[in-house]
């Protein structure tokens, strides 16, 4: 498909051409052969060029639509018979063969392949066929994709894309270049402290192509590590990323706090991920940096996923929200203590834990769909007081699973298939005051089955 630019390119060569004088940079050796055969689809144009005397010599190739007239003296006028104009290159044996995409709108008729080269001979034509413009020429392209695009960033440049039908593959209209981004710099670092002499350094780190800039921390009373942000700074930016080898955590911020009488409140992150893969993690309750103290809200979804060395986890006490698939199939994972705070246990958040044998839930009150997924290891587990929600298929396929207390008197919902697969002889203790609402809750829907019990 010829785009926009090219039809500039042609223009500014064919005038050029014509300077020198009826297109006589195009002449040919003698001997050339050229084949040229429309595609099945009547969209493009298949060109073999072969000459022994022009090994490693450059050709121009222009196809040419019916009605167009070499001899005009207005070439713009023609140009929208030029289907092609391509510089190619031949190869050592003195052969090429490209395929060329028509342009949109093309009509039937005999169409004329020049090609040539700068040796003043004459100028080798080959005529060929195209049989009808079929869907390309009466498309009416009534749907539209985006090809080719490309976000820009702090590195290269973006592409917007081209707009292109579906039926017909034809470019409705040509994209254009979008310029580089800023950089996007996470948490800084202090990487030297001031003293009453001397301003301190904070280096800040861009994410993405890890270029740095760096920022004075003035020399001042306090402005280490006592309270405040530690410097006169400004707060880091919702989204900041920074890696925190203490805490063995990456981190994202999620609320960047306010400075309150000299202190930062209300700071929070995300635990994204360890910096370093162990057995044994703890999700801290807070992490420091640069003097802020931050409180670890979440863990992201994916932060622990596939994570082959993992076998006990423990995790703060001000995280209110475990993310979708955060312990997903870590086969060596067998126990979990789980915060107070944790409300959401998010979707297949420990699915496919085989080892996992020891659950300690907080303050749990939605346990997302498939959220203990085949933990086949796992044989009892107890529900606290604020469940509200139990996700389809949550305990699917935990065939050890033979006891179950549920402490809750609020429970609304059981999801189909929540308990399919558990023991057939488990025993779901309840609170009496509850017995009777919960009978009804755990219907066969959900996999539970006669053999089972359902207790005070």
């Amino acid at each position: 498909m010829l785009r926009k630019w090219a039809y500039k390119t042609v223009s500014a060569v064919l005038m050029a051409l014509f300077v020198v004088g009826c297109l006589k940079i195009n002449s040919l050796a003698a001997g050339t052969e050229i084949s040229a055969a429309s595609g099945s689809d009547n969209q493009s144009v298949a060109v073999t060029v072969q000459n022994p005397e022009l090994a490693g010599k450059s050709a121009s190739i222009i196809c040419y639509a019916p009605g167009w007239n070499k001899d005009a003296a207005d070439l713009d006028g023609n140009l929208k018979f030029v289907v092609v104009l391509d510089q190619v290159e031949l190869d050592a044996a003195g052969s090429v063969t490209k395929t060329y995409p028509l342009r949109d709108s093309l009509p039937a008729g005999i169409y004329t392949l020049a090609v040539g080269s700068a040796d003043g001979g004459a100028q080798a034509t080959k005529e060929f066929t195209l049989t009808g413009s079929g869907v390309h020429g009466t498309c009416t392209h009534p749907s539209t994709d985006i090809v080719k695009k490309k976000e820009a960033t702090c590195t290269a440049e973006g592409y917007t894309g081209d707009k292109v039908c579906k039926d017909c593959k034809a470019v409705i209209e040509v994209g254009k270049k979008t310029g580089k981004v800023a950089h996007k710099f996470g948490v800084g670092v202090v990487t030297k402290e001031p003293t009453e002499r001397e301003d301190g350094i904070r280096t800040y780190t861009c994410t993405v192509c890890k270029a740095t800039k760096i920022e004075k921390i003035p020399r001042e009373s306090g402005s280490g590590s006592e309270g405040g942000n530690g410097s006169s700074a400004p707060l880091p930016q919702k989204g900041s990323e920074a890696s925190v080898s203490k805490a063995n955590a990456k981190i994202k911020v999620t609320k960047p706090g306010k400075i309150v009488n000299g202190k930062v409140t209300g700071a929070e992150v995300q635990y994204m991920k360890p910096v370093k893969r162990t057995a044994k993690v703890t999700v801290p309750d807070t992490v420091s940096i640069n003097g802020i103290s931050y409180k670890v809200t979440s863990i992201a979804p994916n932060a622990f996923k596939n994570d082959k060395n993992i076998t006990q986890a423990s995790i703060g006490n001000n995280v209110k929200v475990i993310g979708d698939n955060a312990f997903c199939n870590c086969k060596k994972l067998k126990k979990v203590k789980i915060g107070k705070a944790v409300s959401v246990i998010g979707k297949s958040a420990f699915a496919n834990c085989p080892k996992l044998s020891s659950v300690t839930l907080g303050a749990t009150k939605d346990i997302g769909s498939k959220a203990f997924y085949k933990c086949v290891s796992l044989k009892k587990i107890t529900l606290p007081s604020g469940v509200t929600k139990i996700g389809k298929q949550a305990f699917y396929g935990c065939k050890k699973l033979r006891a179950i207390t549920i402490k809750s008197k609020k429970l609304k919902s059981v999801g189909s298939k929540a308990i399919t697969g558990i023991h057939k002889n488990a025993v779901i203790k309840v609170p009496a005051s509850s017995l009777k609402k919960y009978r009804k809750l755990f219907k066969s829907s959900t996999g539970y089955k006669r053999t089972m019990k359902i207790k005070r």
